[in-house]
């Protein structure tokens, strides 16, 4: 938390504006900044008040959570001004909880929880709490009904919902909600234990949502968290792998840099409880190792930003509305959000995975949503460092007219590159057959199909690319008939 707040002071003038050129955060990146600056020193911790005094609530979700988290770790330092936003913040997005506590992911479940749990004793609810409760009795037997969580080894989300679960199990008043915790949080360590390759330093599985900075293989929570629990032995620190040195060493854009470090600081304020199998389970594999997982993933429809809508419009077109706290004409601000019409349907998944000494491959049924890598290769192409270069990943995109874009306008994300298809894959061992078909929204207007096989080369390029038995040194080719494409980087051929 020191290294995060080091970095991120620069980025605040000391009336807590935000002065960085980097994508300035809204409220839930500056109640990040915040838990980080409130366990620092006197002068880190008025930065902290004056961030939020000069914070506008946004509406953000996740406000259900760290609103309430730092009114309990740091209420005695909170200037009123401070207190202020939080509390209302927090009362703005409460009745949003109920929502997104049965939502598609654990992480929207778990982070929920913990704000329904400490509204109730703010409040004297009991049904926030008996929801909170009902809803965790239910997180552990999917859990351990199923192989793994809704988001299936999420590169990104995987650490959130770790995360969530520590703090409940550290946290909560409630007995039986510690208890519950504990396990979930169990079973999410062996998760992370079964996907993680020991000597590549990075996950070898399909995942059920990853933006880009994740799927070309950048420094991602997922690394911070394989570090907290299971030591530098299978994963080197942040500092180590260049978190707070360029966004170049991170593989990763320079407006995702606060974001990640932030993000890194407040997890590192945990202190988690992982299982002893699960930390053998992610050091000890013998190769080649192979497993297979199941989980069941629910309906996903897809929603889009949209202005000028109020809340009541916004749920009659069957959408949502985040509110923003009151407006200068005593309305209520916000944001609506509509459904689109990407959908991606209920189901069960079948998950599986291979790893040998330098190379990994994990494939899913079934994505999850548009950010899902269903088939996903990593790779060594040098003998390992403590950095990120000796590896390279590829994951798959479905594209329409040639058309690459990205998606999201999450600039502290880095994006994500749109999926314009609906697929899947099965895998026996170290080879795996994907299949891809255009998605039913898309209809009119389409002249070239393509499945793109996507290789990052943040660190530098691939050496060889062969098509057949023809070598491309223009990185350029094209057959008449189905053929093999391969690679030749550093010390593998692909």
């Amino acid at each position: 938390m020191r290294q995060a707040r080091e970095a991120n002071a620069p980025r605040f003038s000391p009336d807590g504006e935000w002065i960085s050129s980097d994508q300035a955060p809204g409220i839930r990146e500056r109640e990040w900044h915040c838990l980080n600056f409130y366990d620092g020193g006197p002068a880190d911790i008025a930065l902290a008040n004056r961030i939020l005094e000069t914070s506008e609530d946004d509406g953000n979700d996740f406000t259900a959570f760290f609103a309430p988290l730092i009114l309990k770790l740091h209420g005695r330092k909170l200037s009123a001004g401070a207190r202020r936003l939080l509390e209302s913040s927090f009362d703005a997005v409460l009745p949003h909880s109920f929502e997104h506590l049965f939502r598609y992911t654990e992480n929207c479940g778990l982070l929920n929880a913990f704000g329904l749990l400490e509204a109730a004793a703010l409040h004297d609810r009991a049904d926030y709490h008996d929801q909170a409760v009902k809803y965790l009795r239910m997180a552990d037997h999917f859990l351990h009904e199923n192989g793994v969580a809704r988001e299936y080894f999420s590169i990104n989300y995987l650490p959130v919902t770790l995360f969530a679960a520590g703090t409940l199990r550290w946290l909560a008043r409630d007995k039986e909600v510690r208890t519950l915790a504990r396990r979930i949080e169990h079973h999410l360590w062996m998760e992370l234990a079964l996907c993680w390759h020991p000597e590549l330093h990075h996950p070898a599985t399909s995942s059920g949502r990853s933006y880009t900075v994740n799927s070309m293989g950048g420094y991602s929570g997922i690394h911070c968290m394989a570090w907290l629990g299971f030591g530098g032995q299978v994963c080197p620190s942040p500092e180590r792998l260049g978190l707070f040195e360029s966004a170049e060493a991170c593989a990763s854009q320079e407006t995702v840099m606060p974001f990640l470090q932030a993000h890194c600081g407040i997890y590192a304020s945990v202190l988690y409880n992982p299982p002893a199998k699960a930390l053998r389970l992610a050091l000890e594999k013998s190769f080649p190792f192979d497993f297979q997982a199941t989980t069941t993933i629910a309906s996903y429809r897809g929603y889009e930003r949209s202005t000028g809508i109020g809340e009541a419009d916004a749920k009659r077109m069957g959408g949502w509305f985040a509110r923003g706290g009151a407006n200068a004409t005593g309305g209520v601000s916000g944001t609506a959000f509509l459904p689109t019409t990407v959908f991606f349907p209920r189901g069960r998944t079948h998950l599986f995975g291979h790893m040998d000494r330098d190379f990994g491959l994990g494939t899913a049924t079934q994505q999850m949503t548009g950010q899902s890598d269903t088939c996903f290769a990593v790779w060594r192409r040098k003998s390992l460092s403590d950095d990120l270069t000796g590896f390279r990943t590829l994951y798959l995109r479905y594209t329409l007219n040639d058309e690459m874009e990205q998606c999201f306008d999450q600039p502290e994300y880095g994006g994500n590159l749109a999926e314009q298809g609906r697929g899947g894959a099965i895998q026996s061992g170290p080879l795996a057959i994907a299949w891809y078909a255009a998605g039913e929204e898309t209809t009119t207007g389409i002249s070239r199909l393509r499945t793109c096989a996507i290789v990052s080369e943040w660190f530098g390029p691939v050496e060889e690319v062969w098509l057949g038995n023809q070598k491309c040194p223009d990185r350029t080719g094209t057959s008449d008939k189905p053929d093999w494409v391969f690679l030749r980087d550093g010390t593998s051929f692909v």
